[in-house]
């Protein structure tokens, strides 16, 4: 909760001195910020974003990627942490292509010698989406990504990952 107000108050400061000075603004594009979910019932998945619009069909952006799992068979940990680097193009006015690369610390347990351990995994989603305009500065998102790197150490157990997410 601390995290959504956080990020929300840190987005309507930029939302004012977009208004009055246009701050946030680039040749060619504007700076957004943004939150995504991950939609499983077995862990909890929280991802704030910070993007660039480089035009009406191109985002570029950066996020960080906290994953708590609610069901955990490792005594030691129960969460992961990681980085993600993706970029959206749109292909129709809102939906879009997304490619995304995440590196992630995960807890690991080998099930030959069920020994318990953390490592990093790196992953590639590839996937569509679809943005809906709430207001003129925020939008909501819903997509469907394919782990096309997906091992048993990924973060995610699923081969088809379902984010929702909102940026101002």
């Amino acid at each position: 909760m601390i995290l959504i107000l956080s990020i929300s108050l840190i987005g309507s400061a930029f939302g004012q001195k977009d208004s009055v000075a246009n701050s946030n603004k680039f040749p060619g594009g504007y700076i957004k910020l943004g939150f995504n979910y991950h939609l499983q019932l077995q862990h909890l998945d929280v991802a704030p974003i910070i993007f660039y619009r480089v035009s009406k069909r191109v985002d570029a952006g950066v996020g960080l990627n906290y994953l708590y799992y609610l069901k955990s068979d490792n005594s030691e940990s129960n969460s992961a942490y990681g980085t993600n680097i993706f970029t959206r193009v749109y292909f129709l006015k809102n939906f879009f292509l997304h490619l995304e690369y995440l590196y992630s610390n995960v807890p690991y347990r080998n099930d030959l010698n069920f020994e318990y351990r953390r490592v990093y995994v790196t992953n590639f989603f590839s996937g569509v989406g679809y943005r809906q305009p709430l207001t003129s500065k925020v939008d909501s998102y819903l997509f469907a990504l394919v782990d096309l790197t997906h091992r048993d150490e990924s973060t995610y157990k699923n081969l088809v990952v379902v984010k929702l997410g909102i940026s101002f």
